[in-house]
């Protein structure tokens, strides 16, 4: 049984520590403890016996689970809500994937037999003197050999128990242990952060009224440690008050060491990591509602009314569209491979294929969350520019498309309103000047089924053997877009990444104004949105913090081929009729970075780079 009592202890102590056993509920906890030990066996350890005894249900969905490592070194990062109860079901948890875990934790949980073999402990009191902050030191050093040698280790960075302000509101961790930063870095070890809902009670949060964060003065470090110490009297009471609950655990995405290696100061990259595993729950104060599209409305932060969308039209008749392909004159055909043909052409050559085009648009954009509500996502420039598309030869059917605008002679035809870009962006002869003879790409999509093949590769391979037939042609803009299915900071951190790492000379991004600009609307503060962009460096940076946010959604796979591709982002616009966040970009061809267009062109490709000379 456990207890705090000691024979070297006299009567009277004992007594008094048994009194408080039962006033605090130690002596059902021990009791507990004891159920536990009952429950191992061979098939059934420590942790999981205990989240029996105490009948606790941890909430954690599958897909969750398989993002744990089942080896290599792992550096396990949680927020602290309760204190007890969430290292406990963390542990079963982990348990199912790997044995090799060891916590970072308070000295005095050694008085548990079962727990001490699993603790690099440190007493959290460092104000006893020189000698403790050494045995601390110590113990976080072995933790890191134990990572250096493929261990798991779990970590609590706050150090203490999470505090709502005022009683009433949400619990959050206090500022993280820059020691966190130092164990990360030192070990090099992947970092996967885990996030527990819920908090503890109100008379919990009542008696951390003072528990200040720097008390600076003698009256506030007393009143803190007499909040510490009642606090600690009613940690026992809290584990006791989740019994027969549901524990939530929220696994996020490994952070790589290449992620976060590259920010220096021990104190950003602990606010890093904190705000990555609490941006796992959701959270209000973090992450506010899906994008709204009209700016009022964003302003005044009140929902947009769903968007009426009409049923998708109806496939139009093969033979017609066999009929379109059959009058193509041979020219048309730009590429070919075993299971693919691509075609370019106009609308008056291909009106049945157009039209199939704007059906499978609507289907295509519809599923993620984009689209233009129609039947058929057709417009009045669909008349005027070029397609390119691709054909299943096999199937006989039609897998994606590109729509394609000769700048030069929409100027000469229709003028700049005839140029789709010009609908989103504000921009004059001066800026076409500045990009030079230029060819407009958009409306791009690949069918859902055909999605993750090499389709969108061959498209892209045809779009290729065209410029090489149109030398003029000195570079290619468009819109790159970003669906209202990711959240405003999923959407913000995307924008951000990209204007800073991808973003246009200023002298090109001055030319061109957004008619209807994105606004972000968060309570994170500007130092943290800084913080957390730290994680965004690279394009696989980025992509963690975007599943970090949105679950499974990576970055669009349009942006990370156009970012691949050298492509410059001159300005962000939104677009309420598609329902989306428009980027605008400029590829200049003779930057093309040249092992992916030789991946295209092959032994054409010098020739590409020669003719961009000038």
């Amino acid at each position: 049984m456990l207890t705090l009592r000691r024979s070297h202890y006299s009567k009277l102590k004992n007594h008094l520590i048994n009194v408080a056993e039962i006033i605090t509920g130690f002596k059902k906890l021990s009791k507990l403890h004891d159920r536990a030990l009952t429950y191992i066996n061979e098939n059934f350890n420590f942790w999981q016996a205990a989240t029996k005894a105490l009948q606790v249900k941890v909430i954690v969905s599958e897909n969750d689970l398989n993002k744990i490592p089942q080896k290599g070194p792992l550096l396990i990062i949680a927020n602290h809500p309760f204190g007890g109860i969430e290292a406990i079901t963390l542990a079963a948890k982990l348990s199912e994937v790997r044995q090799d875990f060891m916590f970072i934790a308070n000295a005095a949980l050694n008085a548990i037999p079962e727990v001490a073999p699993y603790l690099f402990s440190v007493d959290i009191d460092e104000s006893r003197g020189l000698s403790t902050k050494i045995q601390n030191r110590l113990q976080i050093q072995n933790a890191i050999h134990h990572l250096k040698a493929e261990g798991a280790l779990i970590l609590f960075p706050a150090g203490e128990v999470s505090t709502a302000f005022p009683p009433w509101r949400k619990a959050y961790d206090k500022r993280w242990s820059r020691s966190v930063a130092r164990i990360a870095k030192e070990s090099k070890a992947q970092v996967l952060p885990i996030y527990f809902k819920g908090k503890n009670s109100f008379l919990f949060q009542l008696v951390s009224v003072f528990l200040f964060e720097n008390p600076s003065n003698f009256l506030t470090r007393i009143l803190r440690k007499i909040s510490l110490g009642v606090r600690g009297l009613l940690m026992v009471f809290e584990v006791l008050r989740h019994r027969q609950q549901n524990i939530d655990m929220h696994i996020g995405a490994t952070i790589s060491y290449d992620q976060f290696k590259h920010i220096e100061s021990n104190r950003s990259l602990a606010e890093y990591f904190r705000i990555r595993t609490y941006l796992l729950g959701g959270d209000a104060q973090l992450i506010n509602s899906r994008l709204d599209f009209i700016q009022k409305r964003i302003k005044k932060n009140k929902p947009v009314k769903p968007r009426k969308l009409l049923p998708v039209g109806l496939e139009i008749d093969k033979a017609l569209l066999r009929e379109d392909l059959i009058n193509l004159n041979p020219q048309s055909l730009v590429y070919e491979t075993n299971d693919f043909r691509v075609y370019i052409a106009n609308y008056e050559n291909i009106p049945n294929i157009v039209a199939e085009i704007g059906r499978l648009r609507e289907i295509t954009f519809r599923a993620e969350g984009e689209g233009s509500g129609l039947a058929y996502d057709l417009d009045k420039y669909d008349k005027h520019y070029e397609h390119i598309f691709i054909w299943h030869k096999a199937n006989d059917e039609l897998v994606g498309a590109y729509r394609l605008g000769m700048v030069s002679n929409i100027m000469e035809k229709i003028g700049i309103e005839g140029i789709y870009t010009h609908s989103l962006f504000k921009y004059d002869i001066k800026f076409l000047d500045q990009i030079g003879e230029a060819m407009e790409l958009g409306r791009s999509f690949i069918v859902p089924k055909h999605q993750g093949s090499q389709a969108l590769s061959i498209l892209l391979t045809g779009i290729a053997k065209i410029l090489l037939q149109r030398p003029q042609i000195k570079s290619l803009f468009g819109p790159a877009s970003i669906s209202a299915e990711y959240s405003k900071l999923a959407s913000f951190i995307m924008i951000e990444y990209l204007m800073k790492h991808h973003g246009a000379e200023d002298k090109m991004q001055s030319m061109v104004k957004p008619y209807l600009p994105y606004k972000l609307r968060t309570d994170l503060s500007e130092q943290n949105l800084n913080e957390l962009l730290h994680g965004a460096h690279n394009l696989d940076g980025l992509n963690a913090v975007v599943e970090t946010l949105e679950g499974e959604k990576n970055v669009p796979t349009l942006i990370t081929y156009y970012s691949k591709m050298g492509a410059k982002y001159v300005a962000f616009s939104v677009d309420k009729e598609f329902n989306s966040i428009d980027g605008l970009i400029v590829v200049k061809l003779s930057e093309f970075p040249k092992p992916m267009m030789r991946r295209m062109l092959k032994d054409k490709t010098d020739q590409f780079y020669e003719d961009r000379k000038n």
